[in-house]
């Protein structure tokens, strides 16, 4: 019995061996910070929302393109606020802070990660099957994040 399997074996070797892999979208991420100032909560949240360049305290942008040979490449930027006084205040405010930076990365990357699959099924269907659409779909898929977690709130990203 084991000698019938070996032709039928050799073959799905074969077939397997000629499905090209599929390889990650190139992922490029960056940040840029603003920076804001202050001695209390009030004054630094006051600040945030007058020095965000886009309106909410963090954010991020992605932007995906591909080749005629469909290599896809991922553009993530990511957006954060600076607070320039941060080792010169008392220790419990430092904490608040960093608390609040670690979890708004972690929103931000959750929109990082919409990119990412917007590439990597623009990447999956060959760059062929409405790639626009694709992004599109996955932008909307941030306004649903964002909705799902109140901008962050719901994962902590509350100053």
């Amino acid at each position: 019995m084991a000698t019938n399997l070996r032709p039928t074996l050799s073959l799905l070797i074969v077939l397997f061996a000629a499905i090209p892999a599929a390889a990650d979208p190139d992922v490029t991420e960056s940040t840029i910070t603003y920076d804001v100032d202050g001695e209390t909560v009030e004054d630094i949240r006051a600040a945030m929302t007058a020095n965000s360049p886009e309106s909410y305290w963090g954010y991020t942008k992605w932007y995906v393109s591909w080749t005629a040979q469909c290599e896809v490449s991922v553009k993530i930027t990511y957006t954060f606020p600076n607070w320039t006084d941060h080792d010169d205040a008392d220790e419990e405010l430092q904490q608040y802070w960093d608390t609040f930076i670690a979890n708004l990365e972690l929103h931000e990357q959750g929109h990082g990660n919409n990119g990412r699959s917007a590439g990597a099924e623009i990447e999956a269907t060959g760059c062929v099957e409405d790639p626009y659409g694709i992004i599109e779909k996955w932008g909307g898929q941030d306004k649903v994040y964002d909705d799902e977690t109140e901008h962050g709130t719901t994962q902590g990203a509350v100053f």
